[in-house]
């Protein structure tokens, strides 16, 4: 999948101006990439369909599909920021222990 590859490199790209070459900063920092992308996404979502209503106008049932639909894009983003959230924890604890052991 493009998006897995994508938060791939820039895990890597990440790690690396950190000056990290393990597997797990890497991991760690493409879990970050994947959770951004994903919010990104989830955002710019939000912003077409938002767009559409707007420029098309609703109401009624619609209006009702559409709370609904705007829900759904706000757990997605609250779950890609969780996500993220983790995975910038678990990398920075890593760089802690790292730091620890040089020093």
């Amino acid at each position: 999948m493009l998006h897995q590859e994508i938060a791939q490199d820039w895990g890597e790209k990440i790690a690396r101006s950190l000056n990290q070459s393990s597997n797990e900063a890497i991991a760690a920092a493409a879990a970050i990439a994947s959770a951004q992308f994903d919010l990104v996404r989830a955002r710019q979502a939000r912003f077409a369909v938002t767009n559409i209503r707007l420029t098309v106008g609703v109401s009624g049932s619609s209006a009702d599909t559409n709370i609904l639909q705007e829900l759904r894009f706000d757990r997605y983003e609250r779950r890609a920021m969780s996500r993220r959230k983790k995975a910038i924890a678990q990398l920075m604890a890593l760089l802690a222990r790292n730091s620890e052991a040089e020093g």
